[in-house]
């Protein structure tokens, strides 16, 4: 399975596709999993496993976890029943079986399914294990750092926190192995919010601020990935500084202002939308919190046009994922 994408999980991890099917197209891949029907060939076995895989990115994305469990354990029986035909456990067969499982467990804990969710990520961490012979060092570490997020992701959404901060750390050590700048900016982003969960909103803010300046580092030319932006104006707005939220998205490309983001947004995939639409709401309260602080008619100007292009903004995410809510 060669192209199998990572489920995101809204608010913690930037494992987010950007091929994330529409709903015609997880439609059709239905279809193309219906017409190929029972078989044992390990090339059609393939194809399902990474269509159901697909349709379980896309119902996570619209907030359908039932579904996506559903499709993430057909694609993990397809892929089973391919490997065993091919009888041969590599480093691909191994590291498909891993992802399958490190998706279920980020649907199951999206659910709250916590228990269901530990058992998985035990799954996802056993075939994890098995690849330590078989990859190079560079290779294991980018791996370890997504497998242990998955973890950190399994405790903080259960409130377990203590656990939280052992992943967590575990997965910064093998991100700092790996010197990827990206993924260690992921990793730094991780803890920052945890400080802030845990109410320890100046912790957070230096976790968080090293993860900006990691991404930048990793991403010169790129926007920042609206999970890190969401993490920076939350944690500002939880100080109540207002000002300085208004001040951090001023210079944000997409953020400038109301009339340089419509623009901006129509580079932006599906799946970012929620993200942007919470960026946004985050803003247009920030200016009116400015404005109660400050008593400058202007900011409550700027605040009723942000207010006015979420909601547009919210009507077209609707529209664009084919669901009849947000």
């Amino acid at each position: 399975m060669r192209f199998i994408n990572l489920v995101f999980l809204v608010s913690i991890l930037f494992l987010s596709s950007s091929s994330i099917l529409t709903r015609p197209e997880a439609n059709k891949a239905l279809q193309e999993i219906e017409a190929i029907g029972t078989t044992n060939d390990p090339a059609l076995l393939d194809k399902k496993a990474i269509l159901s895989n697909n349709l379980a990115v896309f119902y996570q994305s619209i907030s359908d976890n039932e579904q996506a469990v559903v499709y993430i354990e057909q694609a993990i029986q397809f892929t089973l029943k391919r490997i065993e035909i091919e009888d041969e456990w590599n480093a691909q067969n191994l590291q498909d079986m891993q992802n399958l499982y490190l998706n279920l467990t980020r649907i199951q804990a999206a659910a709250d399914y916590f228990d269901q969710a530990e058992q998985s990520f035990s799954k996802a961490e056993s075939y994890f294990k098995r690849l330590r012979k078989l990859l190079p060092d560079s290779n294991y570490y980018l791996i370890a750092t997504s497998v242990y997020s998955a973890a950190f992701t399994n405790y903080y959404h259960a409130h377990k926190y203590q656990m939280a901060w052992k992943y967590g750390k575990l997965s910064l050590r093998y991100a700092e192995a790996s010197e990827d700048r990206f993924l260690i900016a992921q990793t730094l982003r991780l803890l920052g919010e945890l400080c802030a969960a845990e109410g320890d909103i100046i912790e957070a803010e230096s976790y968080i601020n090293k993860a900006l300046n990691a991404y930048r580092e990793s991403r010169p030319d790129v926007s920042l990935h609206q999970k890190l932006v969401h993490s920076k104006i939350a944690n500002l707005y939880d100080q109540k500084q207002y000002g300085a939220v208004i001040e951090f998205m001023e210079k944000d490309t997409v953020f400038m202002n109301p009339e340089t983001f419509k623009k901006a947004v129509e580079k932006i995939s599906v799946s970012e939308y929620v993200r942007v639409l919470n960026n946004v709401f985050i803003l247009s309260y920030a200016y009116i919190r400015y404005y109660q602080q400050t008593g400058i008619a202007a900011h409550l100007d700027t605040a009723q046009k942000w207010q006015n292009i979420a909601y547009s903004f919210a009507e077209h995410s609707i529209l664009e994922n084919g669901v009849d809510r947000l």
